[in-house]
């Protein structure tokens, strides 16, 4: 999904699909035209001979599994499940068409799959770690939603409320955050990213989408992101202070690691 949505111009890369059918060889008796592997059909006394079919595709077969041995490492998918990824693409495409802000225009108006590579400098240990994020969707600054960086997820349920939950439950108030602040960084805090988008989609038919946002303005109630930033910042300092150390707590060792 992801794939076929943000950059379709990979699938050929990244995938190969799988034929409907193979072609196999069986003994057909010219009779009663019974087929099977034996030489020789017993009701009609006579030989088989050999004919070409299609069977529906089998990995076990040795021909379907030397043609998934040819691809080369690429993820081998069905038909059956490329289609339920394209008509999930579609679903999200089509989604509020008439509306003011529909998916495909946030979609049209931004870069995809853009890469952000950093460094996390730890002022109590004087540690650097390395870090990167990738973002599903930055909008260029030349769009309506120039405030924006965004991101792709796949759910259970994408109604409001439940959906609010699992964020919370996934953490995705601290990828915003750490997103958010690593792109700021990297472009030098020239642009004004505050709001984080969530392109939402249940994962099963008719894969209803949704938009949910997180905002990071100072006077939003119930901050999301500022609460994922203490947080992501919080677990850094104690990464780096684990490195330094060499000591990983456990669970029961202090208040810091129960809560983390």
């Amino acid at each position: 999904l992801d794939v076929l949505l943000l950059t379709p111009e990979m699938f050929p890369k990244k995938y190969a699909v799988t034929p409907e059918t193979y072609e196999a060889t069986v003994m057909e008796c010219p009779v009663c035209k019974s087929q099977t592997d034996s030489k020789s059909c017993k009701g009609c006394k006579t030989d088989r001979v050999a004919v070409k079919i299609q069977k529906e595709w089998n990995n076990n077969s040795n021909t379907c599994a030397e043609w998934i041995a040819n691809q080369g490492g690429k993820e081998i998918v069905s038909p059956k499940s490329l289609a339920a990824a394209a008509a999930a693409v579609n679903r999200m495409l089509l989604f509020e068409p008439h509306h003011e802000y529909p998916i495909k225009r946030f979609l049209d108006a931004s870069d995809k799959q853009v890469l952000v590579v950093g460094e996390w400098h730890d002022e109590a240990t004087g540690l650097i770690v390395p870090v990167r994020c990738l973002l599903d969707l930055v909008p260029r600054a030349d769009t309506e939603f120039a405030k924006c960086l965004g991101d792709l997820k796949s759910t259970r349920c994408a109604a409001i409320i439940p959906f609010q939950r699992d964020a919370f439950k996934m953490r995705y108030h601290v990828q915003a955050a750490f997103d958010t602040d690593l792109y700021l960084e990297a472009t030098g805090h020239k642009e004004d990213r505050n709001t984080w988008c969530l392109l939402v989609q249940e994962n099963f038919e008719p894969y209803q989408p949704g938009k949910r946002i997180m905002s990071d303005m100072p006077d939003t109630p119930g901050n999301f992101i500022a609460l994922g930033r203490v947080t992501y910042r919080k677990q850094l300092k104690l990464y780096c202070a684990c490195l330094k150390s060499g000591i990983w707590p456990s669970y029961d060792d202090n208040e810091e690691a129960v809560t983390q």
